[in-house]
């Protein structure tokens, strides 16, 4: 009952945050067109790339060791903050490096936009750190705040700012930043206010979830690589209005997969206690049962979708969904397997099967955007998640020796 009644309190949080994310796209779509989409998606892709490449896997560490013991939230904290600032460093040194060269990469960004994008960078870090510290807490609601908080700020500026002001993106970038840097800080000191008795850092700790923060962090990273290179891809071979056409394909297609990440981030803190094993056959029948007639809805809905929400500049979308919902409903489904197995310790060998299904991703966008464009990169996608599930799926039936029908 307990583990219902958190994975619903998510689960209407992350429809929240997915509804916010989904309207600031519509409203940038609806007033900047997909050239101005192409833009936003390239500052989001950094922000959310560098968040995921700057926390070295320590958000995982630390659901992980909060919810073993309670007298390591202090500490915890501590290295957070830490961590969020040094990643953030290292996040904006690698992409500075990368847009020296190969600019083409990151075209259509002026250099206030790249000013704000850096500015918001630490933001994301620390929210994402210290979000799943409470989830490891077991605060349920506190772990939902910051993601739900900083979408609805997105699209209620984008609202204002953009839509009604009709200010440019820049504009918009600044507002967001210092509304969103207020929130983290009064995260930040909520989450000391209430923390169990215990020391305010301990050295030793640091090694010790580096040691098991690593492996999800190799992993994190591979599979950022994996869903968010195409906006990348996209945007180098067809410029700023493809990487738009194929970021609202995905980000629509994504929109299936919130069922299945709810119900992962719960499950990966109840199998970190030791406690819940048997769940994961269980969760996963019971979401496909509502994950896939979602998905089949969306197929069958996607031309209505495309053109009603974003209109007809976006049509070009409408073919890259519907290859990739497939893939999306399978991804559904690794994501909550590949949770469990990281409840279990994330041993190397799953972390390592998205090595080959990013070198094959990579070669497909190389190969196939040239010639197909948005849709070239869709096939690339969906495929990639495809064989993902498969890796992931055999090797969890290894380990766990339970068959996911039992």
């Amino acid at each position: 009952m307990r583990f219902i009644k958190s994975a619903l309190a998510t689960l209407i949080f992350k429809v929240i945050a997915m509804a916010a994310g989904l309207a600031v796209s519509i409203v940038i779509a609806r007033v900047l067109g997909p050239e101005g989409r192409g833009v936003y998606a390239l500052v989001m892709t950094i922000i959310v790339m560098s968040a995921s490449f700057g926390v070295f896997g320590l958000p995982s560490a630390n659901t992980f060791f909060a919810a073993k013991n309670a007298l390591m939230a202090r500490t915890i904290g501590t290295q957070s903050i830490i961590t969020g600032l040094a990643g953030a460093a290292l996040s904006i040194v690698v992409i500075f490096l990368l847009n020296k060269f190969n600019p083409a990469i990151f075209r259509g960004l002026n250099e206030a936009t790249w000013a704000l994008t850096f500015a918001i960078i630490p933001l994301f870090l620390w929210g994402n750190l210290f979000a799943f510290a409470y989830l490891g807490r077991g605060k349920i609601l506190a772990f939902n705040t910051f993601e739900t908080g900083q979408r609805v700020i997105f699209f209620v500026l984008s609202v204002f700012i953009l839509w009604y002001l009709n200010r440019p993106i820049e504009t918009y970038l600044a507002v967001v930043l210092t509304a969103v840097g207020i929130m983290t800080a009064v995260y930040i000191i909520n989450y000391f206010r209430d923390v169990s008795p215990g020391s305010i850092y301990e050295s030793s700790y640091t090694a010790t979830s580096l040691g098991y923060g690593i492996k999800s962090y190799v992993a994190t990273l591979l599979t950022l690589a994996v869903l968010r290179s195409g906006v990348l891809f996209t945007n180098y071979f067809g410029g700023n209005e493809a990487a738009g056409l194929f970021s609202v394909a995905q980000q629509m297609s994504e929109l299936v997969i919130i069922i299945p990440t709810v119900v992962g981030a719960i499950l990966f803190g109840r199998v970190s206690k030791g406690d819940s094993y048997y769940l994961t056959p269980m969760v996963l029948r019971t979401t496909t049962a509502v994950f896939l007639p979602v998905t089949m809805v969306m197929f069958l809905a996607s031309d209505w979708l495309i053109l009603s929400v974003f209109g007809t500049e976006f049509s070009g979308s409408i073919t890259a969904l519907k290859i990739m919902l497939p893939g999306a409903f399978l991804l559904g489904l690794e994501v909550i397997i590949a949770q469990d197995i990281a409840g279990r310790g994330y041993p190397w060998p799953a972390v390592l099967a998205w090595v080959p299904v990013l070198i094959m991703n990579v070669v497909g966008y190389v190969v196939l955007i040239p010639g197909s464009g948005v849709n070239g990169a869709a096939i690339s996608v969906s495929v990639s998640y495809l064989v993902i599930f498969g890796l992931i799926t055999t090797y969890y039936v290894k380990l766990s020796g339970t068959g996911l029908l039992q």
